[in-house]
This record gives C-alpha cells, sequence and structure tokens, in this order.
C-alpha cells in the first residue's frame, strides 16, 4: 500500500487494489476447499481457514458500519479533501500491529468466529464483506478521511482517522490469510476427497 502523504483518490486506489488482490488469493487458495477442510482446525485452540474468513468477515462488518456512518456526516458537512492524507502515529502503529508480522494477541470475543457460520457460510460471508467493503471505499472518495473519525468495535474510548482505519481492515486481512495459507500447508490437513464435488465442495468463481 502507498504511503503517507498521499493524495485521497490514489489512497483509495491503492487500498481497493489491495482488497481486490486479497479477494483473488482467497479465491484461489481457498475457493474449491470442502466443508469438511473449511473447518479443520490444527488444534482445538487454533483456527482452521474458515474460522480466519468468518473472523475478517465480522471484523470487516463491525469497521463497515462505523465507517458508513462516519462518512455519511463528513458528506453532510462538506468535509472534502483539500490536501494529502497523513493518518496519524496511533493509526500506524494499530496497522502494523494487526498485520502479518504483529504480535499475536487473544481476539475479543465480539470478533471470534461461531462454529455454525464457518460450517455454513466461511466463503460467502468473506466475499459479501469484500463487496460491500469495495463499496465503501467508492463512498469515501473526495473527502479528508484525516477529518473523518470512527470509534473502535472493542473499546470506544480509541478513535481512528478514516483513511486510517481502512489500512488496518487491509492488513489485519493480510495477516489472517497468510495464517489460512499455515493451515492449508500443515501435513496434517485433510485431503481433498475424489468425489469433492459430490461431498459439497464450494467453489467460488
Amino acid at each position: 500500500m502507498d504511503p503517507y502523504p498521499i493524495a485521497v483518490e490514489a489512497f483509495i486506489d491503492s487500498v481497493q487494489t489491495e482488497v481486490d488482490a486479497i479477494s483473488q488469493s482467497v479465491r484461489d487458495r481457498f475457493g474449491g476447499l470442502t466443508p469438511a477442510q473449511l473447518v479443520w482446525q490444527p488444534a482445538p485452540e487454533k483456527w482452521g481457514v474458515g474460522h480466519c474468513l468468518v473472523h475478517l468477515a465480522r471484523i470487516n462488518q463491525l469497521y463497515r458500519e462505523r465507517l458508513t456512518s462516519a462518512l455519511r456526516r463528513a458528506r453532510a458537512r462538506g468535509l472534502v479533501a483539500r490536501r494529502p492524507l497523513t493518518g496519524s502515529w496511533f493509526g500506524r502503529w494499530f496497522a502494523r500491529a494487526v498485520g502479518p508480522g504483529g504480535r499475536a494477541v487473544k481476539t475479543p470475543s465480539i470478533f471470534r468466529p461461531r462454529r455454525e457460520t464457518v460450517e455454513r457460510s466461511a466463503l460467502e460471508a468473506f466475499f459479501e464483506e469484500q463487496v460491500r467493503l469495495q463499496a465503501l471505499l467508492d463512498a469515501a472518495r473526495g473527502l479528508d478521511l484525516d477529518r473523518v473519525r470512527m470509534t473502535f468495535p472493542a473499546a470506544r474510548l480509541l478513535r481512528f482517522h478514516a483513511c486510517d482505519a481502512f489500512r488496518v481492515l487491509v492488513e489485519h486481512e493480510k495477516r489472517h490469510v497468510a495464517q489460512a495459507e499455515r493451515v492449508v500447508a500443515a501435513p496434517a490437513f485433510p485431503a481433498l476427497p475424489e468425489n469433492a464435488a459430490e461431498d459439497g465442495a464450494l467453489t467460488i468463481r
């Protein structure tokens, strides 16, 4: 993703490119997995591929709801972009912390995936939120995303610049897609059965 400072249109284009690339990677690597493969966990306390995808869908939904309200208010107030975006030191730090190289921390309960959702609609839930995220980025065009603020879903005292929030979402997606890739690469990961289509393998196109 392009660094700060950056013009708002270039920022939106950069984030949308990243989101597209992540969606394509998930489609290519996990789109043909069976429900059994999606729910498989390398250990009882560790997430499988489907858990990672449902977690991302849940996080994105909660951020999207807050960002949607914040962008609507900003549009009504006429907070158009007149200078390059710079973000904040906290937003940059947080994006790194939740990204692929960040330290593992316990996930708050509101962000944890439910097994029934993993079994039923892990891939669909992820891709639906990716589409909504792209639409939200389009809605952010032209706005001064340094002046648009949103509260963190798990701690209302924490506030992000909208541009930082978008960066957080992208880096967080990269982290858990990489985690899901490690799950598939595990020696014990269940093989795709010969009759995968009959067993309900989900091919996302």
